[in-house]
Formats: structure tokens, C-alpha cells, sequence
């Protein structure tokens, strides 16, 4: 995910910092202009943490990008999704670096993977070629920005990855200038009944002075407690939230947490739901980070040798807690709370729900048997009551469940829970189906709108991977993609091609009866092959393209043009 703006101001200021990069770092800079962040490792996004760092480009694509170091190509990755247009360069140092989202490749790099394309048939390519074939030097143009794949503005995505494919922070060799503090704010304090209260200015009970500062006093229920609060990082009053590199919480002085944010494994992205807090998440659009470990949190950032950051507060005793942020060039920020503990407080529990904890390994039932919910164990937050209800009944071809965390909300990011609907018990009219693998799970968003899930059909039943609860249906896809041509002209031949429910899997062009490379704009819905050196001369074109869904719908088109 990615935003930007254009900030001419901004953008001159930074030229004022000159290099980023300093003589005696291994690596220079991918891009040749003063380096600012719109995202970095470790970033908060939907249901997972940032792989590296976003260099915006000025809105604008075609930048040259630079090798940062000598090494070779060792990976290609070309896709319609994803990274887009990938390259991997690897180092002699054991590094791999990473460049995503291009828009072409320098002319000899470009060569060897236009044969493969050929050679494979493909658009899409995953290719590794063999060690020092394609090698290049430190400050090497390799290829240029663009904004292919999931990119939703022209930047650069960079990544660095050590020997072992672990993710290492790009800011560890790069100095990027910055000299804007990190922001702590929406601290909330949750007691061992689970009671969430705002730590806010206006339920503050006063303001005193701790160790020379400022600190706000709040009476809070006696017992076991846990902090959370919304934490992030700026780069020059640039809107896009980063994430601060080191987060400490100190207990009357004492350091009860740490987590520093240097390096992680993608098999790691997944504990982002147990880092972060769902259901704020879901109800601000906001995260909010927990300072503490939670239970089944196995992410490599935290330092567990100093305990869990959980505490404890007996009544009327006093407290100061201090939170301290700091970014990859040392900027802090800090805040100190003075902390009462009041008389216990409960809460009880509204009835009639499934009351599901992290720890959770059951499956669940609806009320007419026909749908179960898995829960994997480590990817929910704090205990919370999960009801599934039945919206209309099995019937012409479709079913319809919801699945929310109480009458009128729903939580988000449950990554991965298993939606799973018994064959057996299906309407006929829907099984009929199964034979041909028609069927799939879909979220029906709030505007009614058909988001396809992944789906698997089984012996027995058909199972659906969830990333948050909402409200899913079982469909059967019988519709042909749509294909329509569009132009052929100026070296260029242009198809839109769209498929309005289980998205378009494969694509092929065809002229006078050979494979050309056609590319896949998903963002334009557009098909489009650019006239290459495999094109044989020819007075008239014949050209075919055919199109499938990921339900095994297939269209195909036919058209006779000149010379182009």
C-alpha cells in the first residue's frame, strides 16, 4: 500500500542534505536523489509489517535505479501483482537487495529476460539466473522506477534480505537525513478483566513533575495491567506513518519491555495481530501497538530476558511509567504517566456468544450445523466473543453467513482462520456445481460488492482462508471473462480485459498464430503488447487473445489488423 502527494517545498529541502550514504557504507543509494521515506521496515499495513523501505519518486515514473553494491542478478520476478516488476540483485557480502515496482529494465538485463519470455510463453516470470551471468558494479543503472504490480503510485520498494532471507533494515547502511521525533499518543491501559480505559489528557486527575517532566495522573484499577498506544514515525511532517525502530517501557525506572524493529522472517508477518490491537483497528482505522509480549507472539523483535511488559499496580500504590520511542537516527520521544491504583473493578460478560481466546483450537458451530469457523491458535488478540449467524438460508446457488464480534461490529484481521461449509449439507442446486469447481467463498462488502477468497474444494467440504470476520457467500462463477479491443497502432496493440467475480487467471496473445508477450495493467484492466523484435514482418495481422477466470470460465476474441 502506498500514498503520496507531491511536495515541491519538501523536496527542495532535502536537497539541502545532500548524500545519503556515507564513504565507509557498502551500499549507496538505489536512487541518485536525497533519499525520504513514504514507508519503512517494520510499517504497520493490512495484516502484515512492511518488507522494506518506499522511496517515493516524485509522482513520476522512469527514474533511473542504481545497483547499491557489485554483485549479480540472481532473481527476476515479473508479475501483474505483487512486487510487479521485481529484480534481486545478490552481493558479495552474503546480502541480496531488492528492487520492486519498476517499470523497465537497462537494455542488457532487459534482453535476457525478454528471451525468457519467449522461451517460457509467460508474461508472469520467476527466473534465477546462474551466478555472474548478469553481473553488475556499485552505481550500475539496472533498471528504472514505474508503478507495476500492487503499487498504487510510482515509488521505489527496496528491500534488503540477508543470507538466511531474513529482512534487514535498509536504514542499518543507508543515512537517510531525519530530524522529526516519533509520536506516542491514545495510550490505553487494560486491567486483568479486560477493562480498556483512555489514558487521555481530559480524564487526566492532574499534571505533576517526575525527574524534571511532565507527567499526567490517572487513578486505574488495582491489579495486573498492560499497556497499548497508537506509536509511529514522521520523516519530515511526510503524512505516511512510520514505524519507530526501538520502543522501551520502564516501570518506576525499571526496563520491563523492549522491542527494536532491525530484522524479521516473512514466516513472522502473521504475529502483526498479536503486536497490534484488532479491534481498535477495526472501529478507528488506527493501530494501536501493544506494549507488552502477548501469548503465542513469537515475532524475533521483543527482548523476553526482561520479562513480558505486563504489571502489576496494588491499591493505592503509585506508579510512573515511562514510554520511550526513538527512530533509526536517534530521534526519542517520551512520555511519563503517574498511575493510581483504585479499588478492583469487573465487567460481565454479555451471554449467548462463542467466547473464543487466543489459545482457542476448536472448531465452532452455527446454529444449524452447515458452517464451522477454525481458529489457529496465535492470531487473535485478547479474548473476545465471536457469535456466527445465519443471514438466508442455502438456496439459488448461494449461502450467506455472517461472522462479527457482536450484533453491529466485526473484528478485523483474524489471519488465518479457515471458513469451512460441509458438501454434504449443501442445497443441490450448489453442489451441482462442485464437479466443475464453479464454486467460491466471497466477502460481500458494505456497498455489495463480491471480494473472492481463496477457496479449496475437497472430498468433503469446501474451506475458504479469512482474513477478518464480515460477511461471506458461496457462489457458483458460470460467467465468461470479457475481452474487448481497444487499438492497435503506434507499435502497440491494446486489449481491455475483465472479469467481474473469481479475477482472471491466464491470458494469451496471439499473432498470425505465434506467441507474443502481452502484459497484464491489472490496475487499467488493460491487455497490451508492445511491438518487440520477435514480431515477424507482415502485411496483416491476425490476432487472437483468450482469457480464463480462476474458475475455469474461458473467452476468446479475434481481430485482422495492418501493419502497425
Amino acid at each position: 500500500m502506498y500514498f503520496q502527494k507531491k511536495y515541491h517545498l519538501l523536496y527542495l529541502i532535502l536537497l539541502m542534505y545532500g548524500s545519503a550514504y556515507t564513504q565507509n557504507s557498502w551500499m549507496r543509494p538505489p536512487i541518485d536523489s536525497p533519499l525520504y521515506l513514504s514507508g519503512n521496515l517494520c510499517a504497520l499495513r493490512g495484516g502484515h509489517f512492511h518488507y522494506g523501505i518506499d522511496l517515493p519518486t516524485n509522482n513520476t515514473e522512469g527514474w533511473p535505479i542504481r545497483a547499491v553494491a557489485d554483485g549479480y542478478v540472481s532473481r527476476v520476478n515479473i508479475s501483474p501483482f505483487g512486487y510487479g516488476n521485481a529484480l534481486f540483485i545478490t552481493h558479495y557480502n552474503g546480502y541480496t537487495t531488492v528492487y520492486a515496482h519498476l517499470s523497465k529494465y537497462e537494455t542488457h538485463i532487459y534482453n535476457y529476460i525478454l528471451a525468457q519470455h519467449y522461451k517460457r510463453q509467460s508474461f508472469s516470470l520467476d527466473v534465477f539466473p546462474t551466478k555472474n551471468l548478469l553481473k553488475v558494479k556499485k552505481g550500475d543503472i539496472i533498471a528504472y522506477s514505474g508503478n507495476s504490480g500492487g503499487s498504487t503510485g510510482p515509488h521505489l520498494h527496496f528491500e534488503v534480505r540477508d543470507g538466511n532471507n531474513l529482512l534487514v533494515n535498509p536504514q542499518l547502511f543507508l543515512d537517510i537525513p531525519d530530524t522529526v521525533k516519533p509520536v506516542v499518543q491514545n495510550i490505553y491501559i487494560i486491567n486483568n478483566e479486560w477493562i480498556r480505559i483512555g489514558l487521555n489528557e481530559s480524564e487526566s486527575k492532574g499534571i505533576e513533575i517526575y525527574n524534571n517532566q511532565k507527567c499526567s495522573v490517572y487513578h486505574v484499577p488495582a491489579g495486573e495491567f498492560v499497556l497499548e498506544a497508537e506509536i509511529f514515525d514522521r520523516q519530515f511532517f511526510y503524512e505516511n506513518k512510520l514505524s519507530p525502530q526501538e520502543v522501551k517501557v520502564y516501570q518506576n525506572e525499571k526496563l520491563i519491555y523492549h522491542s527494536t524493529f532491525k530484522s524479521f522472517g516473512f514466516h513472522h508477518d502473521k504475529y502483526i495481530n498479536r503486536h497490534t490491537n484488532n479491534t481498535f483497528l477495526w472501529d478507528s482505522g488506527k493501530y494501536l501497538q501493544k506494549l507488552y509480549i502477548d501469548k503465542n507472539n513469537f515475532a524475533p523483535f521483543y527482548d523476553r530476558s526482561i520479562g513480558n511488559g505486563r504489571m502489576q499496580i496494588k491499591e493505592g500504590e503509585i506508579q510512573y511509567i515511562k514510554i520511550l520511542v526513538s527512530d533509526a537516527k536517534g530521534n526519542e520521544s517520551d512520555l511519563i504517566l503517574k498511575l493510581v491504583g483504585d479499588g478492583p473493578q469487573f465487567i460481565d460478560l454479555d451471554g449467548g456468544f462463542f467466547n473464543v481466546t487466543p489459545d482457542s483450537t476448536s472448531i465452532i458451530y452455527d446454529s444449524l450445523g452447515t458452517t464451522v469457523l477454525k481458529i489457529d491458535p496465535g492470531t487473535l488478540d485478547f479474548p473476545m466473543h465471536l457469535t456466527i449467524k445465519r443471514i438466508e438460508d442455502v438456496g439459488n446457488a448461494s449461502s450467506h453467513i455472517a461472522i462479527s464480534s457482536d450484533e453491529n461490529k466485526f473484528i478485523s484481521f483474524l489471519k488465518p482462520v479457515s471458513f469451512i461449509t460441509p458438501i454434504h449439507l449443501l442445497d443441490p442446486n450448489i453442489a451441482s456445481y462442485i464437479s466443475s469447481s464453479k464454486i467460491l467463498l466471497a466477502e460481500i462488502t458494505k456497498d455489495d460488492k463480491a471480494i473472492p477468497i481463496q477457496t479449496k474444494i475437497e472430498k468433503n467440504k469446501i474451506t475458504g482462508i479469512i482474513y477478518h470476520t464480515g460477511t461471506y457467500k458461496m457462489l457458483a462463477d458460470l460467467t465468461k471473462p470479457e475481452i474487448e479491443f481497444v487499438s492497435g497502432s503506434n507499435n502497440q496493440i491494446i486489449y481491455k480485459i475483465s472479469d467481474e467475480l473469481s479475477g482472471i487467471s491466464s491470458y494469451r496473445m496471439q499473432i498470425n498464430g505465434k506467441w507474443v508477450l502481452a502484459k497484464y495493467d491489472v490496475k487499467a484492466g488493460k491487455l497490451i503488447y508492445d511491438k518487440d523484435s520477435y514480431l515477424p514482418k507482415a502485411e496483416k495481422y491476425i490476432i487472437s487473445v483468450s482469457v480464463c477466470d480462476n474458475k475455469g470460465n474461458c473467452n476468446y476474441v479475434t481481430n485482422t489488423i495492418q501493419a502497425f
